[in-house]
């Protein structure tokens, strides 16, 4: 789905959208355009958090986070819980992923850097990671 399509089923309102049955979606893949914040979050209000974006991003994540799924989070842990974030998730990744798919360390980042399309910026991302070191 692009951008535009579902700026236009938004556009419909939450109480037009709310007659159909919506309860058999899994996941609604965006590609095609960037995709902004604003309208993730609008949409995932009315469908819930299953939306995953696939544009430019070198793979998939999904909008808001939650364990189990890859890639950005809508809002991080506090820095209390982010040692038991880590711990859990990587756990999780032990019991999903053989060896070399499994990440050796997780780093926890207020936001990715990213282009105005939204594309990630994997260089400055690890500028910023080896600089915290």
């Amino acid at each position: 789905m692009v951008p535009t399509l579902l700026h236009r089923i938004l556009q419909l309102g939450r109480s037009t959208i709310c007659r159909y049955d919506t309860s058999l979606f899994r996941a609604i893949l965006k590609a095609g355009a960037p995709l902004c914040g604003c309208l993730a979050f609008d949409a995932m209000d009315v469908v819930g958090d299953i939306l995953y974006n696939y544009f430019g991003s070198g793979g998939d994540w999904a909008c808001r986070c939650r364990l189990g799924r890859v890639g950005l989070c809508g809002r991080g842990p506090k820095a209390g819980l982010e040692e038991g974030f880590k711990d859990r998730l990587m756990g999780h990744c032990r019991k999903f992923l053989s060896g070399p798919k499994r990440p050796r360390q997780i780093e926890i980042v207020e936001q990715l850097p990213r282009i105005p399309t939204g594309k990630e910026l994997k260089r400055v991302l690890q500028e910023q990671i080896e600089n915290r070191s």
